[in-house]
This record gives structure tokens, C-alpha cells and sequence, in this order.
């Protein structure tokens, strides 16, 4: 499967860019890159390659599992947009993968202080992601304008816009509002099984109120029209959404294991320790 990267949004990109949550830095350090036995761990996540592992959320298979199946087949039916989510969060897997890994060797480096192997590790590991950050959301952006796409294409009956059509559904409209409950309830359901298309647009074409319909009997109405006449796209919107829905987690969750890789807080009290000193050399 080929995975397209022409279109460049930042909704999960831009927040790669923030700083991640501080986390509390103990003064006992073990030195193998994390805090010792008196870091107070109810303050804030622990850091580092050895307490990060990559979420089984992370994968294309959680996304695969929602092509429609063929059962004449047994396989699937190819689906472009599902099959570009799958392969992003792929990709995504892959450079959690690989950040891990990074991690994991420049914290083994002992030559380099504590403070710098989680400088590098950040530096290093958001160059690897911030691609792939860019691919999802190009990805997620492509997956809800197919969305919409659709639900456009299956609001509601082709709306007839010549005068004497407009005349019928104006008729229509005001016969059913006088009707009584029960009898227009008739109507309506075997408009629907007759596929009337005149009469159903003119009722899901225009407010309840025209036809004295409640606003759930409307809502309902549509949702039956929309089974009967585009069931395969219906299919296709809830399959699209519950895909759509596992490949952002899948986002947020490969932003928070890079996150989780370093921490800017043991940078950040080096950093201050270190101009405490040049302050007093100065002074």
C-alpha cells in the first residue's frame, strides 16, 4: 500500500512543538540517565526509553480492521482512504519504533551527562516524529472531507428545482400538515416503501414544522431513507469514522510516547543549577 504526503495540515504537528509536562527532578540520581529512589513519582510521569514502551494503539492493523470484508472472497474490499490511514499509522509505529531505539542508545552513553542524554534524546527522537505528525494529519484532513463528501451526497432525496415540481412539494407538504398524527404517519411510511421520491423530498427537504412532524420523526424518517437507498455508504461512513477515530488516538498516543523519551525538566535544572554557578563565578 502507498501512502500519499502532498497535503500539509499541523493539527497534531503543531503541538509537537510545545514543550512536553515537566516532570519533578530528585537530587539522588542512580546514574543511568533517571531519578533515583527519592524522585517523587506522584508529581508527574516517569521519562525515559527504559520506562516507555510503544502502545499496541500504535499499529496498522488497528486500522485494517475496518475494511469491509467480501464474503464471496473471504478478504477485503480495497478502500483508499482506510488503506492510506493504515499505512500512516504504519509509518507512525515504525518511527515510534526508532525513536525508542535512539533513546535507548544515547542514554546508554555514558560519556555525556544525564542532562545532555535527555537533550539529545528530545532533539534527536522530535526530528524523527514531526514527519510523521505531518503525514497523520495530511491523512486525517483527506479521511473527513471524504467524510463529508458522502454525508453531503446522502443528506437527503435530489431536491427538483422546476416550478411544477416545486408546486407538488409545496402541495404535498401541506396535505401531510393536516393530516392526523396517525394517518400522516401512514403516508409517510408508505412513501417510504414505495420510494417516493417527490414525497420524500418534499418532506426531508424542508423543516418538520411544513409538515407538522416532530423534529425525531423527521431525524428518523431521514435515517431510514439514507439505509434504504445509500445502506453501502452508510456502511462506509461508520467504517471511515471508527477508522478515523483509532488512527487520532493512534496520533496522540505516538506524540506522548515521544514525549515520555526525555524530560525538560532534568534539562531545565541543570540548566539552572549550571547559571547558579557562572552567577556566583561572576560574582
Amino acid at each position: 500500500m502507498s501512502v500519499s504526503r502532498s497535503m500539509k495540515t499541523n493539527h497534531i504537528a503543531a503541538r509537537a512543538s510545545a514543550a512536553p509536562p515537566a516532570e519533578p527532578v530528585s537530587a539522588n540520581n542512580n546514574g543511568n540517565g533517571h531519578e533515583g529512589t527519592e524522585e517523587v513519582v506522584s508529581r508527574g510521569p516517569q521519562v525515559g526509553p527504559s520506562r516507555v514502551r510503544v502502545s499496541p494503539s500504535i499499529h496498522e492493523d488497528v486500522i485494517s480492521r475496518h475494511y469491509k470484508s467480501d464474503p464471496a472472497t473471504k478478504g477485503f474490499v480495497a478502500d483508499p482512504i482506510i488503506s492510506r490511514l493504515a499505512d500512516t499509522v504504519q509509518v507512525a509505529r515504525l518511527a515510534a519504533e526508532r525513536s525508542t531505539r535512539v533513546a535507548e542508545a544515547i542514554f546508554e552513553n555514558v560519556m555525556m551527562t544525564v542532562p545532555a542524554r535527555h537533550r539529545e534524546t528530545k532533539a534527536k527522537t522530535w526530528r524523527i516524529v514531526q514527519p510523521v505528525l505531518l503525514d497523520l494529519d495530511s491523512a486525517f484532513g483527506a479521511t473527513r472531507r471524504e467524510l463529508e463528501r458522502l454525508e453531503d451526497a446522502t443528506k437527503g432525496p435530489r431536491r427538483l428545482l422546476d416550478a411544477g415540481s416545486n408546486y407538488l412539494e409545496h402541495e404535498v407538504r401541506q396535505r401531510l400538515a393536516t393530516m392526523a398524527p396517525n394517518d400522516r404517519a401512514k403516508a409517510v411510511s408508505q412513501a417510504l416503501t414505495d420510494d417516493d421520491e417527490m414525497v420524500l423530498s418534499a418532506i426531508l427537504n424542508a423543516p418538520p414544522m411544513l409538515t407538522s412532524m416532530s423534529a425525531t420523526e423527521h431525524q428518523m424518517l431521514r435515517a431510514q431513507w439514507r439505509k434504504r437507498k445509500w445502506g453501502d455508504e452508510i456502511d462506509r461512513i461508520g467504517r471511515l469514522q471508527k477508522a478515523l477515530d483509532d488512527a487520532e488516538r493512534a496520533g496522540t498516543l505516538l506524540l506522548a510516547h515521544v514525549t515520555n523519551l526525555s524530560s525538560d525538566a532534568v534539562v531545565a535544572a541543570a540548566e539552572a543549577a549550571e547559571a547558579r554557578v557562572n552567577a556566583a563565578l561572576n560574582s
